[in-house]
């Protein structure tokens, strides 16, 4: 079971004053008070997925969860949308497109984000491809193909993600390669890469001793 927090545009204090090189994002500081398994997604805006297997035995059934976590991010300024599903882009998509809280029994992420603009896909698409590609204009090309497709899917009519969902995984492969596969399971809300845990800063100290002062 994964949960999305999700800030639109970030917030007053999406990032809070720290000590450490790098400010930490108070959405991640969320994350940490539920779980060490978490993964932020700053392309989006302000993002991030937490692995909530086994809270349920200390907070209770999801919608606790949930709602635990918005009250959490309420506390430190944000205006959050949650979401919680069986998988991590089932709960990503859910949280960007939906405001408030969202729980997705599980099984039913497919059914869920169906409706859904096929248009969300993009958002998903780019920023796993961004974590993964440094170079700007490797990025620039991922964007440049998520948008693309998307455009091809709205020539031949599909509106939603379960349009999508829909098509013979076969054809689809046909036209699109190796990549239409991958954006199908995205639409029907399957997990097409583990989630990778953000890992905290290691710092280094280093002292000398000296024959004579300095």
């Amino acid at each position: 079971m994964y949960a999305c927090v999700y800030a639109p545009g970030g917030g007053p204090e999406s990032r809070a004053p720290s000590p450490e090189p790098r400010a930490i994002s108070s959405l991640t500081v969320v994350a940490q008070q539920f779980s060490p398994r978490y993964e932020s997604h700053e392309t989006l805006g302000d993002l991030v997925v937490i692995d909530v297997r086994g809270l349920d035995r200390l907070l209770g059934d999801a919608r606790t969860i949930g709602e635990e976590l918005r009250r959490e991010a309420a506390d430190r300024g944000l205006r959050t949308h949650v979401a919680i599903a069986g998988t991590q882009t089932a709960a990503r998509v859910l949280a960007i497109a939906r405001p408030g809280l969202t729980v997705v029994a599980a099984g039913e992420e497919a059914h869920a984000i169906a409706p859904l603009s096929i248009d969300l896909l993009s958002n998903i698409e780019n920023d796993d491809q961004r974590r993964d590609r440094k170079d700007l204009r490797e990025g620039k090309l991922v964007q440049n193909s998520a948008i693309s497709a998307i455009s091809a899917f709205k020539r031949w009519g599909l509106k939603t993600l379960g349009d999508l969902a829909a098509l013979p995984a076969a054809d689809l492969s046909a036209r699109l390669g190796r990549q239409g596969p991958v954006w199908q399971a995205m639409a029907r809300g399957d997990d097409v890469r583990p989630l990778v845990h953000d890992v905290a800063d290691e710092r280094f100290e280093a002292s000398l001793d000296l024959e004579w002062p300095i």
